[in-house]
């Protein structure tokens, strides 16, 4: 957005950093005009949706920013790494992983986002 600002600095867009807001604040100020927009995971946004009405925010385009999550093991753990990465890739091949995220967090998060 910084950037399309200085692409656009005859109408730029008004960007406010807000940290901490709690899910009733966030809501509340798209809702009522207070942001036009914000930046989440699609994993948050299904959340406030499901505890604020199905329809009170909409996800659109693609991600502005993506990001992978690691395991880390001490470099001694060569079992237990393989171990976990063949449990994980028998868990997604399976789709119990799939349905361990929907049964968990609502929702097959187990694509990057």
């Amino acid at each position: 957005m910084e950037t399309y600002n200085k692409d656009h600095k005859d109408n730029p867009i008004k960007i406010e950093y807000v940290n901490n807001s709690t899910d009733e604040e966030t809501i509340t100020g798209l809702l009522n005009g207070v942001w036009d927009a914000t930046v989440m995971t699609k994993r948050d946004a299904d959340k406030l949706n499901k505890n604020y009405g199905k329809t009170a925010l909409k996800v659109t385009g693609d991600p502005v920013q993506t990001s992978s999550t690691y395991f880390v093991f001490s470099k001694k753990d060569t079992e237990l790494q393989g171990a976990v990465d063949g449990a994980l890739k028998q868990l997604k091949k399976d789709g119990k992983l799939k349905q361990l995220s929907i049964d968990v967090i609502g929702g097959d998060y187990t694509e990057s986002e």
